[in-house]
């Protein structure tokens, strides 16, 4: 009892220097951060081309404006008032619109740069910008004359964690809301997805959290309402437990992200089933506490060694947000294991409670069940029959499972940045857009590269899907006729574009003319859908332009997260059965069972695999953890029946009536607070809650109804 005591207060005194380290000594200077730029493969090529195409055309970010007015009057006057107000914005660089674009003019002294000046009429001025390469459908469209069009480039970098974007958002939409005449307007861009991830998740931050814990009170207090102290003692046990391991996460410079703002609630839920786990082992055992914590070692053990790891192998993804959630995630786990090894049983004996879960008539169904398997084994054909049928309709659900990390899905349809991309979908205007870097062929003549150059553009532009292209000839286009040059004096045309006072040309082409970027814009687009534009029309177009190109940018690099997904998850499950498999067969040292065991926690994975493919949910970044982890939380209460199995020498009806009424409970209880997560503000998010809530009810009926089955059939083979 004393080495007991002394490690409780060894893990006590950790929780308390770890908390108050950074609460008092070294606070976090950063809590929530959702950067651009850490949703990315690591291990994907494609970032070194987007790593070089920032190294020499710089990181600039812009924020796409677009406000529709009641006539072209009140158009104008937004134009105007509006691009004013924009460049006032602290955070705002420049500001591109159509009273704010420098475009090719001429006067007596020759061809310059400049905006219009304030005396054109609008309609004039809207039809000239409508045929620029540049302005046309980004700040002025034919089609739409009381329609303008703002780009502004912001100061914050794509490492920002959302927070002054949040603001300058902000900002962006009030002055819209306080101009008179516009009747609808559209905020877009990489910088406003990332302020809007972070304010949902700050929302997020305030409500899961303690309406995770408040279900989780409420469904235990209710079974245990005679006992609720020892409820109290479960739930502070988890919650300390949690805290510390969040404070360390903090403490080292880890930050909370949209996904891992999920993790105080689910490592409190699956904190709080492992306590209810050690209240009921410790009501039915008999002897000293030492012996009694020693006894249930072995169950602990295995089952939050299979949850840490199933949320380990997760880490397999080379996206930081997801190996935050991976680290993170079985660190709690372990730790909390420690607390609910150690010090819960310390406070749990302080109670003197000797109350137990209630049986709800164990005694009599757990024979009758019995008695049904046996009827059940004397038809080996029909069961047999109903193995392949249930096989074959979970192999036709697993085969249609898809895997779609779609960007903008992350956020609800209803916030305002969904509906303002579906606005410009409506009205056929591009929100998304992506890079093709060029490097010219070391001692190519300029001549052939701007002659191939001129071929990808008028490829590019032959695509139906793209709605803008903006690219070098692009911007020559504009200088070269009226230099009356031919395309053998393309250097010339060039160096006025680089020297002629405008600053867009330099994102276009490098001043050592041997790197070149071609910007596409395009309606925003699933995943699969960009694949199929990139490789089927984008990469065949740039093979017939005859140049060395790469496809670049946050939406590639995105897209191809569906790749590294799968392969997640396929490696993931791999190794996770395989452990699952030697750690069962290291601590029960029985084949048969560490064989049934195993399969018994495969079928609620495949179960939602099935489901998930048949409803048409693809996996995402939130949904990645559902089958890996799912598989983890399945073995603990597998790893406590298999435990009382061997315990009762090999008694099902002892076992069940011991053991199923505290697994159905826990998974209830599981499953409650994992089903919070619907009132999250992300999609991943909430199809993470709900799935693993009901794979959690479905390994509950898998151990209760199948494993027994399994176990029934192995003592008549013996």
């Amino acid at each position: 009892m004393t080495v007991l005591r002394s490690l409780a207060a060894l893990v006590l005194l950790i929780d308390l220097l770890i908390v108050a380290a950074v609460l008092f000594v070294s606070p976090p200077s950063q809590l929530l951060n959702n950067a651009v730029e850490i949703w990315v493969d690591r291990t994907d090529p494609t970032l070194e081309t987007h790593q070089q195409e920032q190294a020499l055309f710089g990181n600039d970010t812009w924020i796409s404006v677009h406000v529709w007015a009641q006539d072209e009057a009140a158009a104008e006057a937004a134009s105007r008032t509006l691009t004013r107000a924009f460049q006032r914005l602290d955070a705002v660089s420049s500001v591109l619109s159509p009273h704010a674009l420098a475009v090719l003019q001429s006067d007596e002294e020759g061809l310059f740069f400049d905006v219009l000046s304030e005396d054109v009429p609008w309609a004039e001025r809207h039809a000239q910008l409508s045929a620029h390469p540049l302005a046309a459908d980004l700040l002025a469209r034919a089609d739409m004359p009381t329609h303008a069009g703002f780009l502004l480039e912001e100061f914050t970098a794509s490492a920002s964690s959302g927070d002054e974007r949040q603001a300058l958002l902000r900002e962006i939409r009030a002055l819209i809301a306080a101009q008179d005449g516009v009747v609808d307007s559209a905020v877009t861009g990489t910088a406003v997805m990332n302020a809007e991830l972070n304010r949902l998740s700050w929302r997020d931050i305030t409500v899961l959290t303690p309406v995770t814990v408040l279900a989780v009170l409420i469904v235990a207090g209710a079974v245990f309402w005679r006992t609720f102290p020892a409820v109290a003692a479960i739930a502070s046990v988890s919650g300390l437990a949690i805290a510390s391991t969040l404070s360390l996460m903090l403490a080292v410079g880890v930050p909370f992200n949209m996904l891992t703002i999920a993790l105080p609630g689910v490592l409190f839920v699956l904190g709080t089933a492992a306590g209810l786990h050690v209240f009921q082992f410790m009501v039915r055992a008999s002897g000293a506490l030492p012996a009694v914590v020693q006894d249930m070692a072995r169950p602990l053990a295995l089952s939050h060694v299979t949850t840490a790891f199933g949320f380990l192998l997760m880490g397999l993804i080379a996206v930081p947000p997801v190996q935050m959630m991976a680290v993170w995630g079985a660190t709690g786990i372990a730790w909390s294991g420690v607390h609910v090894a150690i010090v819960l049983p310390l406070a749990l004996n302080a109670l003197r409670s000797r109350s137990t879960l209630p049986q709800f008539g164990a005694d009599r169904w757990s024979a009758t069940l019995v008695a049904m398997m046996e009827r059940l084994r004397a038809r080996p054909l029909a069961m047999r029959i109903a193995v392949i049928l249930a096989a074959a309709a979970l192999a036709l659900g697993v085969l249609r499972l898809e895997v779609n990390s779609t960007y903008l899905t992350m956020i609800n349809e209803a916030e305002t940045v969904r509906q303002d991309h579906a606005l410009l979908d409506a009205k056929m205007l591009p929100s998304s857009q992506l890079s093709i870097l060029i490097t010219a062929p070391e001692g190519a003549p300029l001549v052939t590269v701007h002659e191939a150059l001129a071929r990808l553009g008028a490829e590019l532009r032959t695509i139906p899907a793209l709605r803008a292209t903006l690219d070098p000839l692009a911007i020559h286009s504009e200088v070269a006729p009226a230099l009356e040059l031919s395309a053998d004096e393309a250097p010339e045309a060039y160096l006025f574009a680089l020297t002629g006072g405008s600053r867009d040309v330099q994102r276009y082409l490098h001043e050592t003319l041997t790197s070149f970027r071609a910007i596409v814009m395009f309606e925003y687009m699933n995943n699969a859908e960009l694949r199929i534009l990139i490789e089927d029309q984008i990469a065949p177009a740039i093979a017939r332009a005859g140049l060395q190109a790469e496809v670049s940018g946050y939406a590639v690099l995105w897209s191809n997260l569906d790749g590294a997904i799968a392969k997640g998850q396929v490696i993931g499950l791999t190794l996770a059965a395989l452990a699952c498999a030697g750690l069962f067969l290291l601590v029960l040292r029985d084949r048969k069972l560490a064989f049934w065991g195993t399969l018994v926690n495969l079928m609620p994975v495949a179960m939602i695999a099935a489901v998930l493919g048949l409803s048409g949910v693809a996996i995402d970044l939130g949904a990645v953890f559902i089958l890996s982890l799912l598989f983890g939380i399945a073995i603990d209460d597998t790893s406590f029946f298999l435990d009382a199995y061997q315990r009762n020498d090999s008694d099902l009806v002892g076992t069940l009536r011991d053991v199923a009424p505290p697994i159905l409970l826990t998974s209830v209880l599981i499953s409650v607070g994992f089903s919070v997560l619907l009132v999250s503000s992300f999609g991943p998010i909430q199809v993470f809650g709900v799935f693993t809530a009901l794979g959690i009810i479905g390994a509950a009926f898998a151990d209760i109804l199948v494993l027994p089955y399994f176990l029934s059939t192995q003592k008549k083979d013996a």
